[in-house]
């Protein structure tokens, strides 16, 4: 006894997985942060997919997928997803350390190892909205002081002393100023008096 197997097409149908919204995906990230993109999936072929395919997501500086777009994310989808039905994956994605920072764009694709059988191959990839890659935050945090002298003169020059880190996640980007004020009270407003200022470039 030889048992045939008929596809799909010679009745007409076929499956036809498509990107029907997204990928959506935050404005900004940060470099080493789990973030999520949301990517819906529509059925638009006119039989029931039953075979399990991959989501990926990728940051691309264009819209097309090439050798050079970094995968960020990878989700498993399990069937069925009946004719006309549509499926909404939160995919998570995390941004490589390494990754040059600036301006790319959300990309996902469906079913990327081919699993499924569909009657148009070429519609499986979904643009989304632009994503600034950011470098992770620093974060200043006074420790000690500031502490100086308890009796001063008008016009002396004196030492004050501060010990302050970075208790952020990344460097700090730029040049920055510590001012030290002379204030009637342990609040800072307009009234304080500028009376020292060092310039931190490391």
């Amino acid at each position: 006894v030889v048992c045939l197997g008929v596809p799909n097409w010679v009745y007409g149908q076929s499956s036809d997985l498509v990107i029907s919204q997204g990928p959506i995906g935050p404005a900004q990230v940060i470099r080493s942060q789990i973030d999520t993109v949301q990517v819906t999936i529509k059925n638009a072929g006119t039989d029931t997919i039953r075979t399990a395919f991959d989501i990926r997501v990728y940051l691309s500086l264009d819209a097309v997928v090439n050798a050079g777009d970094r995968t960020v994310g990878n989700e498993a989808l399990a069937p069925p997803i009946a004719p006309n039905d549509s499926v909404t994956v939160n995919v998570p994605v995390e941004v490589s350390a390494l990754l040059a920072l600036g301006a790319y764009q959300w990309l996902a694709q469906v079913d990327v190892s081919g699993l499924v059988g569909e009657g148009d191959e070429t519609n499986n990839l979904g643009v989304g909205n632009v994503v600034q890659v950011v470098a992770p935050p620093a974060d200043l945090f006074v420790l000690t002081g500031p502490s100086g002298a308890t009796e001063v003169n008008l016009n002396g020059n004196y030492t004050v002393t501060i010990d302050f880190k970075n208790q952020g996640s990344g460097p700090t980007q730029n040049v920055f100023d510590v001012v030290v004020y002379l204030s009637a009270d342990t609040l800072h407003d307009s009234t304080d008096v500028e009376v020292g200022r060092s310039t931190i470039s490391d």
